[in-house]
This record gives C-alpha cells, sequence and structure tokens, in this order.
C-alpha cells in the first residue's frame, strides 16, 4: 500500500502528492554504514539504507549466481559438519556444510536427499556416510516445530538427534522460527552483500539445493513460497537458511541516543 503512494508523488501524478526521501549514509556514521553494507544484500541496502524502491523479481534467492557460487567443497573430517535440517517426510532435505577456517563464509559439501523417510532414518543414512571416520564433531539447525512431538514419530525430531549417542551433537532450534522475510535476506547476503563480497560456495554434488536456489519463487507476500509434501522445491533451502540465518542474521543497528529531529527558522 505504501509503495504506489510513494510512487505517485515521485511521478508528478497529484499536484498534493510529492515524495521525498534521503539516504541513511547522510545521516549515519561511516561505521554502521559500513556494518549495515557487510551484513545486507546490495538490493535490501540500497532500498532500506538507500531509501530508494527495488525491484526484487521473482526470485525467492535472486543473489544466487551459479558461475559465482558453485564451486567444489571439500568435506573436512577435522572440521564441524553443520547439519541443515527440514523435516519435511517426503522428501526429507539436509544440507552438510563447513565454516571457512576464519568462519567468516559457509561452504556446503553435500547433501541428504530421502523420500518417504522419517528422521531417525536420515540419521542412520547420515552416519553411514560420514560419521565413522568424522572427528570433527556435529552441529544441527533446524525449525521451531522440531522441537515439537509429531504424530509420525515418538518423539520430537530435536529429542531423536539430541539422544543419538553416536553423534554427540550440538542442537541449535529456535523456540520461534524468524520471519520468512527475515531468513531470505540473510540468505541473499550470504551469497552477497552491498559490498559485493561473497561469502557462500556450493559443490554442484548439492543438486537438489542448487535447484531450490535457481528457482524458488516468491509468494503474494514478498516471501519464499511454501513448499508443499511431495514437491522438491523450497524444502532443503529452508533447512539451509534456517542456519544461515542463526550464524549470519541481517544486522540490525541499536542506538544509544534518540534522534532530535525539529523545524528551525533562520534570519
Amino acid at each position: 500500500e505504501y509503495r504506489p503512494r510513494c510512487e505517485l508523488g515521485i511521478r508528478d501524478d497529484d499536484p498534493n502528492t510529492k515524495t521525498f526521501s534521503w539516504p541513511s549514509w547522510d545521516i549515519l556514521p561511516t561505521d554502521e554504514v559500513e556494518q549495515l553494507k557487510a551484513s545486507m544484500d546490495e538490493k535490501d541496502f540500497l532500498e532500506q539504507i538507500g531509501g530508494g524502491w527495488q525491484n526484487m523479481g521473482g526470485a525467492a534467492f535472486y543473489a544466487f549466481e551459479r558461475a559465482v557460487h558453485v564451486r567444489q567443497c571439500h568435506y573436512d573430517p577435522t572440521r564441524t559438519i553443520y547439519v541443515c535440517c527440514d523435516f519435511n517426510v517426503d522428501p526429507m532435505g539436509w544440507a552438510l556444510c563447513h565454516l571457512t577456517p576464519d568462519g567468516t563464509a559457509i561452504e556446503v559439501f553435500d547433501e541428504l536427499w530421502l523420500s518417504n523417510t522419517n528422521t531417525q532414518r536420515s540419521l542412520d543414512t547420515l552416519w553411514d556416510r560420514y560419521g565413522a571416520a568424522h572427528k570433527g564433531g556435529w552441529w544441527f539447525y533446524g525449525d521451531a516445530a522440531s522441537t515439537q512431538r509429531h504424530t509420525s514419530a515418538s518423539a520430537s525430531d530435536y529429542a531423536q538427534i539430541k539422544n543419538d549417542t553416536r553423534f554427540a551433537a550440538r542442537v541449535s532450534f529456535p523456540s520461534q522460527n524468524p520471519g520468512r522475510r527475515d531468513r531470505a535476506a540473510s540468505c541473499n547476503a550470504i551469497l552477497r552483500n552491498a559490498a559485493g563480497v561473497v561469502r557462500c560456495w556450493i559443490d554442484e554434488r548439492c543438486v537438489h539445493l542448487l535447484a531450490d536456489l535457481e528457482n524458488r519463487g516468491l509468494d503474494k507476500d514478498g516471501c519464499p513460497a511454501e513448499g508443499k509434501s511431495g514437491d522438491p522445491i523450497g524444502h532443503i533451502s529452508d533447512g539451509w537458511g534456517y542456519f544461515v540465518h542463526a550464524k549470519f542474521p541481517v544486522t540490525r543497528l541499536q542506538h544509544t541516543s534518540e534522534p532530535r529531529i525539529g523545524v528551525f527558522r533562520g534570519e
């Protein structure tokens, strides 16, 4: 509702309507602007900090470019495996990641993709693939619903992972999910921030995650379209997104003083 009113003033279609805006970088300290630029994707930065409307198109992950983000990512048995979980039963898709040694970027080296399954079978498959030889530890990320008991399981997904002594894993499932729009903003920012820095690479073997990043659209509210059971699009990028938003959320600056705004008349 707000954007058409602003654009009415920009176009001068209505003599009673004018639109005024100015970029926040003319007001905020330089270090705060740079902090925002490093954590936000370019379009969000130009719209929210620059004060100019941006056309996002129909893609949820518009910052993704196959030529930029797809490269060989190697599994390292000495580094923590971050398991990005989505608990849809059909399919169940988990992305497997390392952080770079300096902790500033993500490398997705593999994915787990199973149909008509449950959490315990997925854990068994993951252990068979990497568990016996892995020395770097495990950290599982998922959504808030995973802490609840489902009719298809005797215990919550959270409890099944936490109680599986093979992994001795740390488990990070929030009590409340972030907004889908905020989660998408964090994902686009990790793909390429407003400073042009790429902080995520994905191995070509992760075919389902790559398909999501290329093909997932937006719903009528401008949020990533929800995946449905049996639909391959939308699930594995949810799991990846929970991890991204938890580790690399978009910066929200907290000011210690209240600004004073007034109108002054000079001589």
